[in-house]
């Protein structure tokens, strides 16, 4: 194996060690499933740049807001008088996004009342405009899975409203209710979701019944965070939207893919939090634990929006504390039951003094702080590395590594800002590199930075000193690096206060350990129902490189990767998984992991 080292001089020195040949779960592929989905409640057109700037993202989804109506507003999809799915301009331009880029769609459904059922509110419909409105789910299911342009699309989200649990936003209140007629977060308006949530997870669950080859998802309630814990909002009868659906859907058999929720700039970590507030992890964990207590085991737990914070006008959603933000999340989160996340993006408004805010294009040339992260975390070579910290490492600099044969990369993210007030504690810190059992006498080193003033162009924007060009993001120093004695040494380096700073190392290789490979964690045996899908993973260390064969009893099956997903378990799928690991020095097979393949419920 080979070490690295990164040593913090900042009072005291501190040490952050990473063994590269160790897997832990593909962690590259978590951190990458936070923003290969983007959202963006407007932007309808192929050609709109908020669509353009998300290829910086290597989107593979969007998720699409507000589809439900015509723009700019009048006219709904609803069924004609033949009974026949009629859409809206909104709903056919967002689907010709995703197929003219290759994205797979993820449309929030359910937040109107289309015209020909009956009303703006359900609260007083009879059970024939229920009804009435359930085949109007199901047709518009169809309509994205089997009839748009004839084909529809193999794989969807279906995600049942948005933010409806808060009533404060009088946009936002489900439109079953009377104009704010409940609290934020009340059981009255959570028993009207519910009732909605259950009429498109039966569509869903019926439309992927008889089309099993489709992947179907069915989510909800894309909750804000005004209802993460029971009983501790403005009345008793607050409650956690999330748990209560994961209880409801559980005990009465109604499906659930995922349970999602919003997060904008709440505390990350333990940093200035105050006490009894959550953490990521305290959230996050909350809802797996439910979920995982009422048998929903394999319901997924996704971040359907977020950002650096919820107002779109705050200027940190594109500096660098809004970069520092995105680094220390893409970081933070992966390490959580957290197992996918959509970053929102918005359409720049320019107001008098040429200050934009959300994340978006800028007129197709200048690229915001918080792309050039994801820049920066697309570069990251191979596979994430194990990472073990001594006791005194800075708790505001978060880090993250990856190497493969020849390269490593290493991104530090200095980040300290304390949500509640929206204050930035981090500081400069100085750090030094050292990167030991190097092979060769030299290495290409490769520096980027993002922070006040590189990689940023609000800084630019506030000043009015937007250059003719700008490089999206900035590599501060490329050179070559003398190895001694198997061992580079880099040259100190200070981090801003919410910086991100990115170092590429290319070397002649690594002197690995040598040895043949063995298991670190077995895969473990799941349940799912049909048509849901159903995944083993395990991580293994040995000489470089590892490769890995899955096998269903004697049959191969999946691919090279320590993860296997079968993405439509059917009945045929139950039996007994095995993942043989591979190097030149020798093998080792996993433990059997059981897959049980349970009948849809009746």
């Amino acid at each position: 194996m080979f070490l690295f080292t990164c040593i913090a001089w900042c009072r005291c020195t501190e040490t952050l060690t990473v063994t590269p040949n160790v897997h832990p779960a593909d962690l590259l592929h978590l951190v990458r499933n936070l923003y290969h989905s983007a959202d963006n409640g407007d932007a309808t057109l192929a050609d709109d740049p908020v669509w353009i700037q998300a290829q910086v993202l290597k989107t593979s989804a969007a998720r699409g807001i507000n589809t439900e109506s015509n723009w700019p507003g009048v006219g709904t999809c609803r069924l004609d008088g033949n009974g026949d799915f009629v859409s809206t301009n909104r709903l056919d331009n967002f689907l010709a996004v995703c197929r003219s880029r290759g994205l797979k769609p993820h449309v929030v459904c359910g937040t109107i009342a289309p015209s020909a059922v009956g009303g703006a509110s359900a609260s007083g419909w009879a059970q024939a405009q229920w009804d009435s409105y359930a085949m109007y789910a199901e047709a518009y299911v169809r309509y994205v899975a089997l009839r748009y342009t004839g084909a529809g699309f193999d794989q969807a989200v279906f995600e049942v409203e948005n933010e409806m649990d808060s009533a404060n936003y009088p946009s936002k209140s489900a439109w079953f209710m009377t104009d704010n007629k409940y609290s934020t977060g009340s059981i009255e308006a959570y028993n009207g979701y519910y009732r909605l949530f259950r009429i498109w997870a039966g569509a869903v669950e019926k439309v992927a019944k008889e089309h099993p080859a489709k992947e179907l998802f069915i989510a909800g309630p894309a909750a804000t965070t005004y209802t993460f814990k029971y009983g501790t909002m403005q009345s008793v009868n607050h409650l956690s939207w999330m748990e209560k659906l994961a209880v409801d859907c559980a005990r009465d058999h109604v499906r659930l893919d995922a349970v999602t929720y919003h997060e904008y700039g709440a505390a990350l970590d333990t940093i200035g939090l105050p006490p009894g507030d959550q953490t990521l992890q305290d959230r996050s964990t909350m809802i797996r634990n439910r979920l995982d207590a009422v048998g929903l085991s394999t319901t997924r737990l996704w971040v359907t929006e977020w950002g650096a914070d919820e107002n779109i006008t705050s200027p940190i959603n594109c500096n660098e504390v809004g970069a520092a933000y995105t680094a220390a999340f893409l970081m933070l989160a992966p390490l959580t039951p957290i197992d996918a996340g959509t970053f929102l993006l918005y359409s720049d408004v320019p107001d008098g003094d040429h200050r934009w805010t959300w994340p978006a294009m800028l007129h197709g040339v200048y690229r915001k702080a918080v792309f050039n992260v994801f820049d920066l975390f697309n570069k990251l070579p191979g596979a994430t590395c194990a990472v073990e910290k001594s006791a005194g490492w800075p708790p505001q600099v978060k880090p993250i590594a990856s190497a493969d044969g020849n390269m490593v990369g290493i991104i530090l993210a200095n980040y300290g800002r304390w949500s509640p007030g929206r204050v930035d504690l981090s500081s400069p810190r100085d750090v030094n590199l050292r990167i030991c059992n190097v092979s060769g006498t030299y290495a290409q080193v490769s520096e980027f930075v993002i922070d006040h003033d590189h990689s940023n162009v609000w800084t630019q924007l506030i000043s009015k000193s937007l250059p003719a060009q700008q490089k999206p993001l900035e590599k501060v120093q490329d050179y070559s690096a003398i190895v001694t004695d198997g061992t580079l040494v880099l040259p100190d380096r200070t981090l801003a206060k919410s910086a991100v700073h990115m170092w590429v190392v290319k070397t002649d290789g690594f002197s690995y350990a040598s040895g043949a490979p063995s298991i670190l964690s077995q895969p473990v045996s799941i349940t799912v129902t049909a048509g849901r899908p159903a995944t083993f993973t395990l991580s293994a260390t040995g000489a470089a490189t590892l490769s890995y064969q899955w096998k269903q009893g004697t049959t191969n099956v999946g691919t090279n990767s320590p993860t296997l997903t079968i993405r439509v378990a059917q009945a045929a799928n139950t039996g007994s998984y095995t993942c043989m690991v591979t190097n030149g020095v020798g093998n080792v097979t996993s433990n059997a992991a059981t897959l049980t393949v349970t009948p849809y419920p009746q």
